[in-house]
């Protein structure tokens, strides 16, 4: 909840140090922040999308990479997606602003006008559009790269090998203040008379030279920055284990039998029934035929058109179409000559052969009664 001090509020961040008069809470949007931090917020987005497409070479550049790497049209989408999210959000936000300021507020107009200012400083930079970078872009990441680059030789120096740290440790005394050390008897009287004292089991063991340069305790700062071996190394056994505290009952011993797999439906690698690549080509002398093997003169069709370009593809498919209309076509055209050979074979020339015989017997009857 915001912190109410004589009428005016501050929004609990770790970042905002402003107040907003409590009259000024009801006439933001939800959720409630401070006008002065969010503009500010708005503001470092778009200067670090901006910042991106810089280092990527502008805009064209970036929806170049496309082409190269799906990865990095992934980044250009994104990029550009948060680009205008960010400026509209901006711009929004201002025009919420500036529509306050003109209906008159009369608490919190001095954080608005802020807030206003603080875009209107930043408003030519911000509606800059990188399609090229310019000569001063390009010197300042290059002055940029070269200072990371010192900074992290100098912060990731290698470690020097302790042979070099024990002669040149700071804490490595001189053989002359090592000998005044020494000669100085009121010291080495007061270290003796120190060791001597009960309660310090901590300095029995000790000896009264601390600041030998021969031991080991003393080292230099390690060096922070990750180096990897241009060789491989495997751990031993007795680091690969399986700690069951946690896991297991004390009292339960892990098993040392091996354990055996059945047969897998698919062979492994080191099984003498998986067939080698070699065996599979049908011209080689080493073929073998397997269950799933085609009969011969068996042709296999590629249905699946994996290396085909994709207007070849549509080609293609545009012509089997067009095939199989025309088979379809051929077919109903041949349904209907054989019926129209029937009609015409069958119906109508028998029909006519029963015609004529009808009238050659009306003709013999008309005879016969005429006689």
């Amino acid at each position: 909840m915001p912190e109410n001090k004589n009428n005016r509020y501050r929004i609990k961040s770790p970042y905002c140090t402003h107040t907003i008069p409590s009259s000024l809470l009801p006439l933001l949007r939800p959720p409630t922040y401070c006008p002065i931090c969010t503009i500010k917020r708005d503001i470092s987005e778009v200067e670090e999308v901006q910042l991106e497409f810089r280092i990527r070479g502008g805009i064209f550049s970036s929806k170049a990479l496309y082409e190269k790497s799906h990865v990095l049209g992934l980044r250009h989408k994104e990029f550009k997606k948060r680009w205008v999210s960010g400026k509209v959000a901006l711009m929004n936000r201002v025009m919420e602003f500036k529509d306050l300021l003109d209906a008159g507020v009369a608490e919190g107009s001095d954080v608005l006008r802020e807030a206003v200012a603080a875009f209107e400083k930043e408003r030519n930079r911000l509606a800059r559009v990188l399609v090229v970078p310019r000569k001063s872009d390009i010197e300042k990441l290059a002055a940029s790269s070269v200072v990371e680059e010192r900074r992290a030789e100098q912060y990731g120096a290698a470690t020097p090998p302790k042979s070099i740290i024990r002669k040149t440790s700071q804490f490595a005394a001189s053989s002359d203040v090592r000998a005044e050390f020494k000669s100085n008897s009121k010291i080495s009287a007061a270290a003796k008379d120190w060791k001597s004292r009960p309660g310090n089991p901590m300095l029995e063991d000790s000896s009264l030279s601390p600041f030998d340069s021969s031991s080991s305790a003393v080292s230099a700062p390690r060096s922070k920055r990750l180096r990897f071996s241009p060789t491989i190394s495997h751990s031993p056994e007795k680091l690969n284990y399986v700690h069951t505290h946690f896991a297991l009952p004390p009292s339960t011993p892990l098993s040392t039998e091996a354990t055996h797999h059945t047969p897998s439906l698919h062979p492994t690698r080191e099984d003498p029934r998986k067939r080698t690549k070699r065996k599979f080509k049908r011209n080689g002398k080493e073929y073998q035929p397997g269950t799933w093997k085609s009969e011969d003169g068996y042709e296999k069709v590629n249905t699946s058109r994996f290396r085909v370009r994709w207007d070849h593809a549509e080609k293609e498919w545009a012509e089997g179409e067009e095939m199989r209309l025309l088979e379809v076509k051929l077919k109903e055209i041949s349904r209907a000559s054989v019926a129209l050979w029937w009609v015409r074979g069958v119906l109508v020339y028998g029909g006519i052969q029963e015609m004529q015989a009808g009238m050659e017997k009306v003709e013999e009857r008309a005879e016969q009664l005429a006689f």
